[in-house]
């Protein structure tokens, strides 16, 4: 018995992986791979039709690693990870087994098998039965691939056989059979090849990578591998043509990306042998199944008894039919380009002619001065290619309706040039040749025009959008009065929408009356700021409300070819700075009477303490001398107004003293003096 070529571990800790690789070095198992997370595994399986893609895109590209034959699970609970195995394709064929560790439920076992293991392992068993149950589930999982390559096969056969049976295009079912053939043996491409007269020419009857069913020869000495399977009858299985000794002969010729081969022969009625279905890949390919080699042979001999007596000299006479056919309207095209070719050669504008999917046929020389490629280098060529990626679907959906006859108006596409700069192009169309199933373009260079235009839109925009963003009022008129714009800024400085004002109103309904005029007439005048221009200056404008409100305006005229065309003004809104430089007056007002009030404060304090000594002493002196004189003394009725008089001082004295503030009343002739009692608490 033939061991397993990759065994992979996956789980366990390093104890355990030890111990799972002494068993099966005993089981006869040496060879194994370890990975601790079964995501890992999983992350590494290729997905078999990009790979085939990224195979047959660069021949640089990695090998894929082999399949894995055999799968050990190890674990305590495995029924997941069985589950996550089974659904995968990469693993369909891949035997699979349950290593279960301590401890473990009683359910384990059962649950690892019904999640698809093959096999459940415990420690329980004996050294001798492993290499029985490894085997055992090898055996499981090679017959259920052959299972499943059988059903493969048999499906493919009968949808072949309806293929045949219900198609009314012979060829065209060889083609579909050929992919379907391809798809189940796993190689790049496949071609039927059919001997007619000639025995020594084979020709291309259908291919899987050909929409277009041509009768291509082929010299059969130029493919040994070929004439061997006609000449034998037998399969033919090439693993490496590179390295094959049948290929010894045209190794100098033979691609290097022609690598695998695998060839049935079409066997007729008589056992005579027709020709070979031909299959080839890219890379190296190991000899397939013989379950797979058996399709091959029934598929190529369902072929064979489809190939009757002169059913491929039919074939081969249909397509030399097509071939003169299609040769036959390439001419007449070409007699239709070449009876205008003379006008289109002397226009100026460029013209090219298209085939159906964008092929291109003809191009005159303003084309080449345009493109700087040379006519040589893009006849043949798609138009497609020459236009950005973003604008080929559309260019493509273009051409369908001109070739169906239908006319469009220009259109702008952009072309690649030598230089590598695009130019842009007006694209006109004419229906002159769509019986031929060509479109006819005329481009004319716009590069500048547009570049301008793009220039100036992105100007208007940005105008329009300082414009519209500023906090300052912007109001135009035409010289008429109409006002033809209104920004944002003026719909809040005056209260009105743009769309009640634009086209509506005159510009004099802003101003109060007289103000319009007044300011056309300092605008056209060389006073502020030189004719045609208004330096700022304050003015006020009539709200939607009727208010008056104070602005800066700076004012224009719009001037065209010395002309005056409209009138543009800027108001910015001076309310909350007359507001501002209200209360800062308001704000001055009040702190000069504070500081008069500090000073008189200062003032009446120093007063009263420089006059209280004094009057103390005025006082007191007269005390002394009233005590020395009678009361009947002369001078007693002076020292007594005196005493008097002083005393009065002394209280006003005290009254200076409490003064807190400053406010005055009226005096003999006008004048105005310091109110005590008010400017004191008592007031």
């Amino acid at each position: 018995m033939t061991g397993p070529s990759r065994i992979v571990v996956v789980g366990g800790d390093a104890a355990e992986q030890a111990r799972v690789a002494a068993r099966l070095t005993d089981a006869g198992y040496p060879s194994c791979e370890f990975s601790p997370h079964l995501a890992h595994v999983l992350a590494d399986l290729p997905d078999s039709s990009s790979a085939r893609s990224a195979a047959l895109a660069e021949d640089s590209a990695p090998e894929p690693p082999p399949p894995i034959d055999l799968l050990i699970l190890v674990g305590h609970d495995l029924a997941h990870d069985c589950a996550e195995v089974r659904v995968r394709t990469g693993l369909a064929d891949t035997a699979l087994v349950a290593w279960l560790t301590e401890p473990f439920a009683e359910a384990a076992p059962a649950a690892a098998l019904g999640a698809g293991a093959d096999e459940v392992l415990t420690p329980r068993r004996r050294e001798r039965e492993l290499s029985l149950r490894l085997a055992a589930a090898l055996r499981v999982a090679g017959e259920r691939r052959e299972l499943r390559v059988a059903s493969q096969c048999e499906e493919a056969l009968l949808d072949i056989q309806a293929t045949f049976a219900f198609s009314a295009d012979f060829t065209g079912a060889l083609r579909e059979a050929l992919i379907r053939s391809v798809e189940v043996l796993g190689y790049d491409r496949a071609a039927i090849i059919a001997t007619g007269d000639d025995p020594e020419v084979g020709y291309i009857v259908a291919a899987s990578d050909d929409l277009a069913l041509t009768r291509i020869p082929l010299r059969l000495a130029d493919y040994p591998e070929l004439r061997a399977c006609m000449e034998s009858r037998e399969t033919l299985v090439i693993e490496d043509a590179q390295t094959h000794p049948l290929m010894k002969s045209v190794a100098h010729i033979m691609p290097e990306r022609v690598r695998a081969a695998a060839l049935f022969p079409l066997v007729a009625a008589g056992r005579r042998s027709v020709g070979a279905v031909f299959m080839r890949s890219e890379a190296v390919q190991a000899r397939p199944r013989a379950r797979l080699l058996s399709f091959g042979r029934l598929f190529a001999g369902l072929v064979g008894s489809m190939l009757k007596e002169g059913k491929v000299r039919e074939i081969l006479h249909e397509q030399t039919n097509r071939l003169n056919l299609a040769r036959y309207e390439i001419e007449r095209r070409s007699r239709a380009i070449d009876a205008s070719r003379e006008f289109f050669e002397s226009a100026s504008d460029g013209v090219v002619i298209v085939a159906d999917g964008g092929t291109i046929l003809y191009i005159n020389r303003a084309t080449e001065d345009l493109t700087g490629f040379a006519r040589g280098g893009l006849v043949g060529q798609s138009l497609l290619a020459l236009v950005p990626e973003n604008q080929q679907e559309g260019l493509g959906e273009c051409l369908t309706h001109v070739i169906g006859g239908e006319n469009l108006q220009p259109f702008d596409i952009n072309l690649l040039t030598t230089s590598g700069d695009p130019v842009t192009v007006n694209v006109s169309t004419s229906t002159l040749l769509s019986e031929h199933a060509c479109a006819v373009l005329s481009f004319r260079d716009v590069t500048e025009v547009r570049s301008l235009h793009y220039e100036l839109s992105k100007t208007k925009e940005f105008l329009e959008r300082l414009i519209f963003s500023t906090v300052d009022a912007i109001v135009a008129a035409d010289m008429r009065g109409k006002i033809i714009l209104f920004n944002p800024g003026a719909e809040r400085i005056y209260g009105r929408k743009a769309k009640d004002v634009v086209g509506t109103m005159s510009v004099k309904a802003l101003y109060p009356e007289g103000v319009a005029q007044e300011i056309m007439r300092e605008l056209r005048g060389a006073g502020q700021g030189g004719t045609g221009r208004l330096e700022t200056h304050r003015r006020d404008i009539c709200s939607a409300s009727g208010e008056l409100i104070p602005v800066e305006l700076t004012a224009s005229i719009i001037y065209e070819d010395g002309r005056e065309v409209a009138t543009v003004g800027i108001f910015s809104d001076q309310r909350e700075r007359v507001r501002i430089e209200e209360s800062l007056r308001q704000a001055q007002d009040k702190l000069i009477v504070s500081e008069k009030q500090a000073i008189i404060a200062e003032l009446a304090g120093t007063t009263a303490h420089e006059l209280n000594q004094p009057l103390t002493s005025i006082m007191g002196y007269c005390e002394l001398i009233k005590r020395k004189l009678a009361s009947d003394h002369p001078h007693a009725r002076a020292i007594d107004i005196i005493l008097r008089e002083a005393e009065r001082m002394a209280e006003i004295v005290r009254k200076i003293a409490r003064i807190t503030r400053y406010e005055t009343k009226s005096y003999v002739g006008g004048a105005t003096i310091l109110d005590l009692d008010k400017s004191t608490n008592q007031g």
